[in-house]
């Protein structure tokens, strides 16, 4: 639905973002659709993550299905923050994959990412282009274990065609892959560098809501049993542990608005 896309082209546009359209996939390799009914959370069944359709700021705007491979995304839009964030999600294997595997996969993905933006560069979409070095981290698991996750930004000014002729403005596109149940995700941030240190502020805070929704299942488990212990006797000792992390499950989770 490609009304849907060009909608949010001009949302963004009109809030002073220079994000146009012609970042988006082509027509022929999929099409978007609208969020579920009803504000229900958006699904994907290959990880079993659940995104809300609100994350601070962030609506979910949209959700792309691609004709071939299996790979989605999600969109979310900020117009207080100036901000839009693509979430993909593509299956890479069915097998386990050594430590050493996973990080390469995700390096290659990660890679594929900044080549994509250098084309749209080389298309005469961006000028300026700078791109930092890949940086290496995790994300830790409830209650061991953890993602490896790779980090890179890429700094550019975007020239897009507005009502009123060529606008320019410089962009910063945050990119972050992981991998999940043998499906690559990765998230892709971004914003005009003239939002400064509140643009920062606001990606720091969308990831970490979006790796918090990535460590929920494991810990939604633990919750289940720490609302059980509550619940069998609340005045114990046990049961005033079990209340405080609930509590602070809670106000961490981005599933409580």
């Amino acid at each position: 639905m490609r009304t849907i896309a060009c909608i949010l082209a001009m949302r963004l546009l009109v809030c002073g973002g220079v994000f146009a359209a012609d970042s988006d996939p082509d027509d022929s390799l999929g099409s978007f659709v609208k969020p579920p009914a009803d504000g229900k959370p958006w699904k994907h069944d290959g990880t079993g993550l659940s995104f809300p359709q609100t994350l601070g700021s962030y609506r979910m705007a949209a959700e792309f299905r691609f004709k071939e491979g299996g790979g989605v995304f999600i969109r979310y839009e900020s117009i207080d923050d100036r901000a839009r964030a693509d979430i993909f999600f593509f299956p890479h294997t069915k097998s386990q994959l050594s430590r050493e595997d996973t990080k390469a996969a995700i390096n290659n993905e990660l890679n594929s990412v900044v080549a994509h933006f250098q084309t749209m560069a080389n298309a005469g979409r961006y000028k300026n282009v700078v791109t930092d070095q890949a940086a290496d981290g995790e994300i830790p698991l409830w209650p061991e274990g953890s993602l490896p996750l790779c980090v890179r930004s890429i700094v550019a000014v975007k020239i897009a065609d507005t009502l009123e002729g060529k606008k320019e403005a410089q962009i910063k596109q945050w990119i972050g892959v992981t991998m999940l149940k043998g499906h690559l995700v990765t998230i892709r941030y971004m914003h005009p560098t003239a939002t400064g240190d509140q643009g920062e502020a606001a990606l720091k805070g969308f990831a970490g809501m979006v790796f918090q929704i990535i460590k929920d299942p494991q810990l939604r488990a633990q919750i289940k049993q720490f609302v059980q212990i509550y619940l069998a006797d609340p005045l114990s000792a046990e049961g005033n542990q079990a209340a405080t992390a609930v509590l602070a499950y809670i106000q961490k989770t981005p599933f409580v608005n």
